[in-house]
């Protein structure tokens, strides 16, 4: 069972942030002592459209920023990020909150700060560092797709991780040169991938159907044919680019949309004489061949956004795999 959720609220002006928090605090701890919990910050940065004054103040049980919270607590800070290059403005509103989790003495809480308004670029790597807690990882988590809106250096280097989801990139290849763009920079993050992460059962199923099937040959690029379901193009052009560097082809093999929207991907590989077809979809990976090893399949992690973030905020390091697959993409 899921432990209590409790929280409180409150609205002030950023420069009360700091003096607030203690009031909040010792609110949450009137009746039961409750723990200061933190693991890292995480700062979650929603480009354009500014959300309704009392979103987050009306955060739900099941809303991915509790569920965060509860399983890896961190200080989290949402910036509603809206540029304007010609007008430097400071954020002019904040809501701040600590929502507590458990019952009676055993009891933990975590600090919630949403900054609204924020656009000057000058203005946001000061905003990030006075506002997050400077001995324990950052990580920023860009919502918005990375091909039509590009994040401002200076808040992608205040952070140790870059987090993105590729997934609904309307222009994989400009949105893997941003990405790659980010790697170039004097203090440069780790990146991390929401898609990539998701299709890393795909890809273990792949490497070991062809350790069964190379004893045939190699796959050959004009053997390779991969179908990306409808709308979801980058998890196609990722496959693509990770086999390219992976077996060193000089161009990306076939890909396409497929008409079938049970398979998430489908990547069709072949060599002299032998053909191996791995299916993905939300449940499993199926792998079936010409050759003798019988087909196979692996499971595919039931997860939520709030989990695969989790994961990511956990495993913090450098994926070498994900960087040269977005460097392959890029060109």
């Amino acid at each position: 069972m899921a432990p209590a959720l409790a929280a409180l609220w409150r609205s002030v002006t950023p420069a009360d942030i700091d003096t607030t928090l203690p009031d909040l605090w010792r609110d949450a701890a009137r009746d039961s002592p409750v723990s200061r919990a933190l693991m890292s910050n995480l700062v979650i940065v929603r480009h354009g459209a500014r959300p309704p004054d009392d979103e987050v103040v009306h955060l739900e049980a099941e809303s991915n920023i509790v569920r965060i919270a509860e399983r890896h607590p961190a200080r989290i800070i949402v910036l509603n990020y809206s540029p304007d290059a010609g007008r430097a403005c400071a954020p002019r509103q904040a809501t701040i909150g600590v929502l507590t989790f458990g019952a009676g003495a055993v009891r933990y809480g975590v600090e919630v700060i949403a900054v609204d308004e924020v656009c000057a670029e000058a203005s946001v790597p000061s905003i990030v560092r006075r506002l997050t807690r400077g001995d324990v990882p950052t990580t920023v988590w860009w919502t918005a797709d990375l091909s039509r809106a590009r994040p401002p250096d200076p808040m992608v280097e205040t952070g140790r991780q870059f987090l993105y989801d590729s997934t609904g990139w309307a222009e994989v290849r400009l949105g893997a040169a941003r990405a790659t763009a980010i790697l170039a920079l004097p203090h440069a993050p780790d990146l991390a991938d929401l898609n990539w992460q998701r299709l890393a059962p795909l890809r273990s199923a792949i490497v070991h159907g062809l350790r069964n099937e190379l004893g045939a040959g190699a796959p050959v690029q004009n053997g390779v044919m991969i179908r990306h379901r409808a709308g979801e193009p980058a998890a196609g052009w990722l496959l693509g680019a990770w086999l390219r560097r992976a077996l060193r082809w000089t161009s990306f093999p076939s890909i396409e949309a497929s008409s079938n929207d049970d398979e998430v991907v489908t990547v069709t590989l072949a060599g002299e004489r032998w053909e191996m077809t791995a299916r993905m979809n939300s449940q499993r990976v199926l792998v079936a061949g010409t050759g003798e090893p019988p087909p196979f399949s692996i499971p595919v992690p039931r997860q939520t956004v709030a989990d695969e973030v989790i994961s990511e905020l956990r495993s913090l390091g450098r994926d070498m795999h994900l960087r040269e697959t977005m460097l392959t993409l890029a060109t």
